[in-house]
């Protein structure tokens, strides 16, 4: 349980790194990879990022929680749909309360998606993360958090979010679903479902 906990401030630590970087640097990368995309990783980072959509992670991790958790499938899917559903809502709120416009806006004109900041892909993605550790196969996580980056990253290649949009999306979702478990997991015990 110490090394958990120890890996976990690091996460933090190393999220706040990122922020920071990201606010300093975002145009900067943002105008690094725009200028590098090409064809080829474009399409690959497209299909990757259709992946992250709410309704994908909803439906992708309904099927994973429902056939591989060890134990409380049901209890570990609804859950997983209360959090992703609080994650949406909060991303969704600061979403029209921030404004930001997408990178894309600044090298193609006007894209009319709603706002970048906070991305909804990464908070979807992160909000998963918490619930992998229901799994029967113990490296599971770590193949969740690949994907959770690499669905990050794309947001970011694809120049529809900066940095610091998918640093505050991935820690959004991963934090509300980790007090969703812990505040709702236990009363959920207490009752059996």
């Amino acid at each position: 349980m110490g090394l958990l906990i120890v890996f976990k401030m690091i996460g933090y630590i190393l999220s706040f790194v990122l922020l920071v970087m990201g606010l300093v640097l975002d145009k900067s990368i943002s105008g690094f990879f725009y200028s590098h995309q090409s064809e080829t990783l474009t399409s690959i980072f497209s299909v990757i990022s259709d992946l992250g959509t709410a309704i994908s992670i909803a439906l992708i991790v309904t099927l994973i929680l429902g056939f591989l958790s060890k134990k409380d499938k049901e209890k570990n899917v609804l859950l997983f749909w209360v959090s992703l559903a609080a994650t949406m809502a909060v991303t969704y709120i600061l979403k029209i309360s921030v404004l930001r416009e997408r990178p894309i806006s600044f090298y193609q004109g006007p894209y009319n998606r709603f706002h970048s900041f906070p991305s909804g892909h990464a908070s979807s993605v992160f909000c998963a993360l918490p619930f992998m550790n229901s799994m029967k196969f113990r490296n599971f996580k770590i193949f969740w958090l690949a994907f959770s980056l690499l669905v990050a990253f794309s947001r970011i290649y694809l120049s529809l979010h900066y940095l610091s949009d998918v640093v505050v999306g991935g820690l959004l979702g991963y934090v509300i679903s980790e007090q969703i478990i812990k505040n709702f997991g236990k009363a959920l015990n207490k009752k059996k479902i």
